[in-house]
């Protein structure tokens, strides 16, 4: 074929190269050897077609979607890295609007230099979470970028769902006296991923809490009185809390029991809310219904009043312990 270099050495060869080089973005035979060597999974039979598309079917008649992109620094952390949270960010954002998680498509951005160790890992982790949350990855890119054009790697994901009925939780069904609930710890995964930067001089032994949130959505999807349920990620619970408060015209109060977590010594304490496992509002009668099916996975942290003013976010701190 016009266009194509010869080479007798076979593609399913082994890569020679510890890190990415430019040439492996090219579509050619260098980029053939990484996906051979580095993505491809033979456990999933849709990843292995050379076609330009993956066909798929689903159960239910309602289709979710979404896209996501994950540009985490540094790409691994305590705990898991960029390849695994681009499973679950994925997962969980389906998981949150009633959707069962069934596909996944991945482009990985690659920056030249980066080390191919560390790439399988990203892949490796990757695999596992898709593994763990009954997805299948179905079709990818990859790209190579100049040196210095991007951050080691990059992942942007779609997501693919089904449900049998249409999206039944909205900002809309929200009123006043509902509560506010977490599942999860508040803040691991931030002030995991700021530690790891070490731009602070500061060391602990936290470890991401990034996971798979649909066993407990599942736990609720049939239960009535659910308002709302996110799975807030970047601004984390503030931002989710304020968008909220603005759509709804609510104020929301919010009732803490803080605890800071030491990352090193006793004046080096930190708290951060950058990644909530999941986010519910609910109404009151449906609180004690909760308690027996999520146990100790969630935690009341406030509730919705009716706004006097502009929409606010009100925070009551109850306890402050060291």
């Amino acid at each position: 074929m016009k266009g194509i270099e010869r080479n007798d050495r076979s593609s399913s060869e082994p890569l020679d190269t510890d890190t990415i080089r430019l040439a492996q973005g090219n579509g050619g035979i260098l980029t053939k050897k990484l996906i051979n060597d580095v993505f491809k999974n033979t456990a999933n039979k849709e990843l292995d077609l050379l076609h330009d598309a993956a066909s798929v079917t689903f159960a239910g008649p309602f289709m979710s979607m979404t896209t996501d992109s994950f540009v985490v620094s540094p790409y691994t952390f305590p705990g898991g890295n960029v390849g695994a949270l681009g499973i679950y960010g994925t997962v969980n954002d389906l998981a949150v609007v009633g959707a069962t998680p069934r596909y996944i498509s991945t482009a990985f951005i690659i920056e030249e230099g980066f080390s191919m160790t560390a790439l399988k890992e990203v892949v490796h982790k990757m695999h596992q979470a898709a593994v763990e949350t009954n997805v299948a990855i179905i079709t990818g890119d990859t790209k190579v970028v100049p040196k210095g054009f991007g951050g080691g790697v990059y992942i942007n994901t779609t997501g693919v769902g089904d449900s049998q009925d249409t999206p039944i939780w909205d900002t809309s069904l929200i009123r006043p006296g509902d509560h506010v609930l977490v599942s999860g710890s508040v803040g691991d995964h931030g002030a995991c991923v700021l530690l790891a930067r070490e731009d602070y001089g500061l060391h602990g032994q936290l470890k991401s809490d990034c996971a798979s949130v649909f066993p407990l959505v599942n736990a609720i999807r049939d239960l009535e009185g659910v308002r709302f349920v996110r799975d807030p990620t970047r601004g984390g619970l503030s931002v989710l809390l304020h968008d909220v408060a603005t759509e709804t015209g609510f104020n929301i109060e919010l009732i803490l029991k803080i605890t800071f977590r030491c990352v090193q010594r006793s004046q080096a304490c930190v708290t951060f809310s950058a990644l909530i496992l999941s986010f519910w509002l609910v109404r009151d009668a449906l609180l004690q219904l909760l308690v027996p099916i999520l146990a100790a996975k969630y935690s009341l942290i406030g509730g919705v009043k009716k706004t006097v003013k502009m929409p606010n976010i009100l925070v009551s701190l109850r306890k402050i312990q060291a």
